[in-house]
């Protein structure tokens, strides 16, 4: 869904690497700070990946882990 609306023009990194990093900070405060793109990649959740936008949750991922 995310990689279409990207491909339209709008980037939506910055919302994932803002909102969704404090998102999962709540979800799992123990965790590695990481935004919930990359937890989904982390966790080889490739069907949820798939239903959000793979390239965007993998562009996100490589973000937190390089």
């Amino acid at each position: 869904m995310l990689d279409l609306i990207e491909a339209l023009g709008f980037d939506l990194d910055a919302l994932d690497s803002g909102q969704s990093l404090r998102l999962h900070s709540v979800i799992r405060p123990r965790a590695k700070p990481q935004s919930l793109c990359s937890a989904v990649i982390e966790a080889e959740l490739w069907t949820v990946a798939g239903a959000i936008g793979f390239w965007h949750c993998l562009r996100s991922w490589e973000r937190y882990h390089r």
